[in-house]
Order: structure tokens, then sequence, then C-alpha cells
């Protein structure tokens, strides 16, 4: 049995980790720690909540139960101040898990009590919260659509360094949401953040940083980072709107001598670099490039230039193409 654990900013579903990496038998299952890090964040009145509230659900013409109190939200001000409170307190629970280093203290000793743990999920899976938490959440008026969170990228930081306290050697990193402040130097040119990297056989990283919006030190921290990634098989790297990354900025003008699979997704690409890229990775079984653009070149022409190296290739149309040299199931690639 090898388990994953869902992980959410929620006083009870530390509670529940807790009581995992207690449990004498469950704790050595543990393979995946799945954390869910969207935040509260702080509104200082009842009116400011209530505003935000009936802006972002008259933009998504959401319903938020049964009883259609999202049609209009159509409430007395007792009804909104009880919402407010119910949220403060959820808003002030959370805030009494990550002040301070609380957040990644707790990890690293939740983390050295699962050894087979070797996968780390920092994502955006909010369908797969479970009932009692959902069900605080309805009492703040929110639901299950998560509109107004933040997502801290000191979580990421905190969730990774504790893997590094607790010498976790993660084989898996799968990072979603993550945002311009992960790319800044004091967070991936540190020793604890590249330890845990260097080990990493399969990384996802989708971003929502435009590389326009990255500094030289900025870019020059992440490529160093990259570049502790020798063990890597699989790579997917991805962003919210395209031209956000490019093959320099990511690092893959390196070597890597076990790549087995490329994903990229809004990629800004150069045929030449793509298909240098492809000459040099004789492991490569599969790439796959969806809402790219390509800043040099033609698809078709990159399709033909790749054929000496695959024995199927696929572009359906702009922005996306496959090639691989063998038959690859998707689900050989972890992601």
């Amino acid at each position: 049995m090898h388990a994953t654990v869902y992980v959410y900013l929620h006083p009870e579903s530390f509670d529940r980790l807790n009581a995992i990496y207690d449990h004498p038998k469950l704790s050595k299952h543990v393979r995946t720690i799945s954390y869910y890090p969207p935040r509260f964040p702080k509104y200082e009145s009842v009116e400011l909540f209530q505003n935000e509230c009936v802006e972002a659900f008259s933009e998504r013409n959401y319903e938020l139960n049964e009883k259609g109190i999202a049609n209009g939200l159509q409430m007395s001000d007792e009804d909104w101040l009880d919402y407010y409170k119910n949220y403060n307190s959820y808003y002030e629970s959370q805030q009494a898990l990550i002040r301070g280093a609380r957040l990644q203290r707790f990890l690293s000793r939740v983390f050295a009590k699962l050894p087979k743990l070797d996968s780390v999920d920092y994502c955006d899976k909010h369908y797969m919260q479970p009932p009692h938490i959902l069900k605080g959440m309805l009492k703040t008026l929110l639901g299950a659509d998560l509109w107004g969170f933040s997502f801290g990228p000191r979580d990421i930081k905190s969730v990774l360094s504790a893997a590094s306290d607790a010498d976790v050697r993660l084989k898996n990193a799968w990072l979603s949401d993550v945002s311009k402040a992960f790319f800044r130097p004091a967070h991936t040119n540190t020793p604890k953040l590249q330890s845990v990297f260097i080990n990493l056989q399969s990384l996802r990283l989708v971003h929502a940083a435009r590389v326009e919006e990255l500094d030289d030190h900025a870019i020059n921290a992440f490529q160093g980072l990259m570049g502790h990634c020798q063990q890597l098989q699989h790579l997917h790297v991805g962003g919210d709107c395209r031209s956000v990354m490019t093959f320099d900025v990511i690092g893959l003008v390196l070597p890597w001598k076990h790549l087995q699979s490329l994903k990229l997704g809004k990629i800004e690409l150069d045929e030449s670099k793509v298909v240098n890229f492809r000459q040099r990775q004789p492991t490569l079984s599969w790439f796959e490039a969806s809402g790219c653009s390509l800043k040099s070149g033609t698809w078709e022409s990159l399709s033909k230039r790749l054929e000496p190296y695959s024995s199927s290739i696929d572009v359906g149309s702009d922005w996306y193409a496959t090639s691989s040299s063998k038959p690859w199931p998707r689900y050989f690639t972890p992601f």
C-alpha cells in the first residue's frame, strides 16, 4: 500500500496528519504529501468582506448551495455579520498554523516520522477537501470555489525546507501555482532547497510568473537550481500564459543524462534550440509542447527536423506538438 495524505491549511487537517505520523502502521506507508496551500485573505470590516463576496459571486454566476444564497446574496445585516465572524475565525485558525516558522517546524517533525516519504505535491486540488473542512468553509460563505485565496510562496519554501530538515530524499516534486516570489534568489539560491532538488527524478513546475517580471538575479538563481537536478527523468514546466519562459531560462541548454520525458506548456520556443536539445538527449523518449509559441521557425519544419529521432510525431495545430521515439503511454510520466 502506497498512501497519499492530503494536507490543508486547517487545524483539523493538521491534527489528522499528526495522528497518521504517530500511528505505528499507517506512518510506514505514506509515500506522498499533497499540500493544498491557499490562505484566507484579511478583511478589516464586514463591509469589505461583503463587497468582495458580491463582486466574486456576480462575476462567476456562482450558486453557493441549494438554498440559493449566492443568487444576489440577499441577506440581512445580521446574516452578513455571522458569515464575517465565521470567516475571521477560519482566518485566525490559519494564521496560528503559519506564524513564524511554525509550518516548517511542524512539517519537518512529521516528515521525519514517514520513512517511505519520497514525493511532495503542492497543488490546487480543492475538490479533494474532506467534508469537515468543506463544512467549515461553507459557514464563511466561500463554499468549495476558493476565489479569494492567495498562494503564499513561503509555503512552498516551508514544505521543501521541511523535507530537507527531515533528511527526506525526495524523488518527486510537483509544484503548481508558483508565484514570482519563488524565483527570488533568497528562495531558490539556498543550500536547503538545492539539497532537495539534487535527488529529484521528476519535477513539475507550473508557475504564474512572466519571464519579463524576473530580473537577471532571479533567472540566474533559478538556472542554478535547475542545474542541481541532474537525476531528473521527467520534467514538466508550464505557466498560466504564453511566453513566460524560454529554453534558456529553464536551463535546457544543460546536458540531462537521464531525462526520459519533457513536457512544456506555454513556453517560448526556438526551433533550432529544440532540435539541438533533442540531438544531445539520447535518453529522451517523449517530448510534448502544448500552448507554446515559436520565436523562430515553424511547427512543420520542426517536425521534419525531429523525424530522425522520433518514431511518432504529431503536430495537431499551432501551439501543439508531440514527439516520441517509442510507444510512450502517458501514465509512464508521473505528472
